[in-house]
């Protein structure tokens, strides 16, 4: 067997291993917030610095049924004033797979190496500029929803290996109706 081989093999059972960890997390809510002008930035300092990230909506409007719900926000969500606009888009394959309803929706799943300034380009970037980020705050259409951030805290050297598969898993399970991915 040759040196890569056995690399090979050894990264194959670590891979394993950290599934199985994996299987084992779960979010921690750090804080709620109903998305309007005023957004308190005390609220960043409840994040870990480094990790995965959920961001919720709570389902206002329990008389809907879930897919009603969710087709109103995408209608609001994807408005002609946010389309190209370097913003998640909705996932269509995602969004059939929430059928039951709830009282909070997955709508993005990240990771960062610096939660606390990610999630601040999520509510605070302009539509113009180019960051990938959900940029709440330039959506006064949603003016009023609630919105739960919740994170896992993952300290590790090996961030690029190691994260994205985390966030695979979450993503995955939760089905965030929106993203890249």
């Amino acid at each position: 067997m040759t040196q890569i081989e056995q690399i090979d093999k050894t990264f194959n059972e670590q891979t394993s291993l950290l599934h199985n960890e994996i299987q084992k997390l779960q979010f921690e809510e750090n804080f709620s917030f109903e998305l309007g002008d005023n957004f308190d930035n005390s609220l960043f300092n409840t994040l870990p610095s480094m990790g995965v990230y959920l961001i919720e909506i709570k389902i206002s409007n329990s008389e809907l049924s879930i897919q009603d719900w969710i087709g109103s926000f995408k209608n609001k969500w994807e408005h002609s004033d946010f389309v190209a606009r370097f913003v998640p888009n909705t996932r269509i394959g995602r969004i059939r797979k929430h059928q039951e309803a709830t009282k909070w929706l997955p709508i993005y799943i990240g990771k960062s190496r610096n939660i606390q300034s990610r999630l601040k380009e999520h509510i605070y970037k302009k539509m113009k500029e180019n960051s990938g980020g959900l940029k709440l705050i330039e959506r006064k259409n949603i003016y009023g929803e609630i919105f739960r951030v919740s994170s896992i805290s993952i300290n590790v050297n090996n961030y690029d290996l190691i994260i994205p598969q985390i966030e695979r898993y979450f993503r995955e399970k939760y089905n965030p109706i929106l993203g890249k991915q």
